[in-house]
């Protein structure tokens, strides 16, 4: 095993003082990235962020703009619109920690086994460095909620999950003037695009299909809907979407969340639509993260596309090459992760993922555990939470049929 650090595994004289203990660092964030980092995915590749000074952290990301028509007068004068477009998230800080002890009987004893760090009570650190890692894991691969902390509740930071969830909006459909009013605000922007989900979907609309929208100037709530972008920007009549029903319980979803309604599992016509859409928003994820059954589904997949045998009559085998998928909108590297779900794949890019530290993993000193028993005992403990700077340079595939 290798440490950023340099440690003493040697058995050492107590574990009371910090001068006598071992299994300290400097820094044991990098020692818990590096002790599971096949368990531990995304904390191990997650990049640091500048430290929180707050239990809610929020911060501000620019929008990802569509194209749009460009063209001018040879000779005319300027006019000016504001620009540029900001969108606040923000998240919580959730405490970590991991605890042990040891008798001091337990310590005496003599073992038939070795310690493999030296003692029983360093062996029990390394474990809760272990335990400590998988927690954080934990919770950047489930949550799907940030909570606020009060004397009585636990504050939560929210996951993966958290920031790549659809984001559903009701709205209204009218057949009389084709256009659909949305009951908040979607910050969709002309030539952006957006897909729709209901119980029964408007007559001219496809479920599962992407669309663009063409924003009102005088309501932003009110959109119209095209087949193509350029419909969309030079507001052409033939492009737009005739809707002559207005559907039930009709939903804008206006992130590249693509959920297959636990109706089936996923295929890489999927794959390609989520990136579709994280591509016209400008961008470029290249991590799949999946369980290890829908990696194997990948595997089959990709291998159905490609050819299976090299020159001669040599068979090949594939399956190392079948781990990557190079679809119409960039190369994807499937990973497995040993504690993701069946129900989704995240298709991310790691440059925009962050970890947001209140107070780096550490362990507490043992002068601030006064020995009050006949026994010796520790406090690994961290609080931190998870920053996605532009979730929608991201795509992901939920609600997947197990």
């Amino acid at each position: 095993m290798a440490y950023d650090v340099q440690r003493n595994l040697n058995k050492s004289t107590n574990q009371s003082y910090t001068y006598d203990a071992i299994g300290h660092a400097e820094d044991i964030s990098p020692i818990l990235t590096n002790i599971t980092p096949e368990l531990t995915l995304f904390y191990s590749k997650f990049g640091d962020s500048e430290p929180a000074k707050a239990m809610n952290f929020s911060w501000m990301t620019k929008g990802l703009f569509p194209p749009q028509d460009n063209a001018h007068l040879e000779m005319e004068d300027y006019k000016f619109q504001p620009g540029g477009s900001i969108e606040g998230l923000s998240n919580n800080v959730q405490f970590f920690q991991k605890t042990g002890m040891v008798s001091d009987a337990q310590n005496k004893v003599q073992k038939a086994y070795q310690n493999e760090h030296g003692s029983e009570l360093a062996d029990l650190r390394y474990d809760a460095y272990t335990g400590l890692a998988q927690d954080i894991e934990y919770m950047l691969v489930n949550s799907t909620n940030k909570v606020d902390g009060s004397t009585t509740v636990q504050p939560r930071s929210g996951g993966v999950p958290f920031f790549m969830q659809q984001n559903l909006i009701d709205v209204t459909v009218s057949t009389t003037d084709n256009t659909i009013t949305s009951s908040t605000e979607t910050h969709l922007a002309t030539g952006d695009i957006c897909y729709f989900i209901a119980d029964t979907m408007p007559t001219g609309l496809k479920d599962g299909l992407y669309y663009y929208v063409r924003v009102d100037s005088v309501n932003s709530k009110k959109l119209t809907i095209f087949d193509t972008q350029k419909g969309a920007i030079e507001n052409i009549e033939d492009d737009q979407a005739t809707l002559s029903a207005a559907g039930t319980n009709v939903k804008i979803v206006t992130n590249n969340v693509l959920s297959l309604g636990k109706k089936r599992t996923y295929t890489l016509d999927d794959i390609n639509n989520a990136m579709e859409m994280t591509s016209k928003r400008g961008g470029h994820p290249t991590q799949a993260y999946m369980s290890s059954s829908k990696y194997r589904e990948f595997i089959k997949l990709v291998l159905a596309t490609m050819t299976s045998t090299r020159k001669g009559n040599e068979k090949a085998d594939a399956t190392e090459f079948a781990t990557s998928y190079q679809g119409a909108f960039g190369l994807i590297n499937a990973n497995v992760h040993p504690i993701y779900p069946d129900n989704r794949i995240d298709i991310l890019d790691l440059s925009y993922w962050d970890m947001k530290y209140l107070d780096k993993p550490h362990e507490v000193s043992p002068e601030k555990l006064s020995k009050d028993g006949t026994y010796e005992k520790f406090v690994i403990e961290a609080s931190l939470g998870l920053k996605g700077t532009q979730p929608k340079a991201s795509c992901s595939i939920v609600d997947i049929k197990r």
